[in-house]
């Protein structure tokens, strides 16, 4: 549950959760934070983050989460690493 009681979904990553991940990457300097330069330049677009996830698509060590409230918004986004 989220801080207001209601509840998260967690799913693997779709390529139209790009549109909203990027809208919250709103600075350089958060982008810097958020990325550690893994996705190139400022600004980060929905193509480059769909891009990039594209490359290790077939990584079983390598796996794009999104966290969606209850009307299946994403509000949230992790990537797991080294799952073994």
């Amino acid at each position: 549950m989220d801080n207001d009681g209601s509840r998260l979904i967690l799913r693997p990553y779709k390529t139209c959760d790009a549109d909203y991940i990027v809208k919250w990457v709103s600075d350089e300097k958060t982008f810097c934070g958020w990325s550690s330069d893994r996705f190139g330049k400022y600004p980060l677009t929905a193509e480059t983050l769909n891009a990039h996830y594209r490359e290790v698509e077939n990584s079983d060590r390598h796996w794009q989460m999104t966290a969606l409230n209850e009307d299946h918004i994403p509000v949230g986004h992790l990537i797991m690493r080294y799952i073994d």
